[in-house]
């Protein structure tokens, strides 16, 4: 349930040099806000909906490099009970097995 973004990155830094990524996120749950506009001598209050960024669910990046090898992402899962389907299912993805991965295994 719930919505999911894609998104085109340009010029993200990612181990010092600009690259391109995908961004995908997932939110199960919109929230209202407020937006205020001046006009004049009016303040119009407009409520729209939207995600609360502290309450994403889900989100990846996928940085355009080292597509022989692999991609590099990033991924994020706030609520845990479908970690599995999001990384291996859906993502399709594996730890990357660098020296942080080695030293948390040992």
């Amino acid at each position: 349930s719930g919505e999911v973004y894609v998104v085109h990155f340009e010029n993200i830094m990612l181990d010092n040099e600009k690259t391109n990524a995908i961004g995908i996120f997932k939110s199960e749950l919109k929230h209202d806000f407020l937006q205020f506009k001046e006009k004049e001598s009016i303040l119009e209050m407009i409520i729209q909906q939207g995600i609360n960024l502290n309450k994403l669910d889900k989100g990846a990046l996928i940085f355009n490099r080292n597509r022989a090898e692999g991609y590099k992402i990033l991924s994020v899962d706030s609520n845990k009970y479908d970690t599995k389907y999001w990384l291996e299912n859906f993502l399709g993805v594996d730890v990357l097995a660098d020296e942080n991965f080695h030293t948390k295994k040992y």
